[in-house]
């Protein structure tokens, strides 16, 4: 269990109802990255039940086995990602990697 010092309350990912604050515990995320994630259409669709004030709920296995049919991304792909972060062009809208900040300040 973890403690939500947003809610003041305890969350628990073996909970069968998840609420967001559940998603982003489990997925490692923030609030407002669960909720943009909630809001793709291929997440899944979410229940809302009387007297919980409009709070949106998705059913845990839902979740999971959204999350389990996600690409992986291969190790290839991660490098090509943090070479993009070291380009030109990322260099140009201000997304410089940490080599490339090293190589500019005359690091190796």
């Amino acid at each position: 269990m973890t403690e939500n010092r947003a809610l003041g309350a305890t969350i628990s990912q073996s909970d069968p109802i998840w609420s967001t604050d559940h998603v982003a515990l489990a997925l490692g995320v923030n609030t407002e990255t669960a909720q943009q994630y909630a809001a793709r259409s291929d997440f899944p669709p979410a229940r809302q039940v009387a007297g919980t004030g409009g709070r949106l709920l998705w059913r845990r296995d839902d979740v999971l086995t959204w999350f389990a049919g996600l690409p992986a991304r291969s190790a290839r792909v991660r490098r090509a990602a943090a070479g993009r972060a070291n380009s030109p062009t990322a260099a140009a809208h201000g997304k410089v990697g940490t080599a490339a900040r090293r190589a500019s300040r005359g690091g190796a």
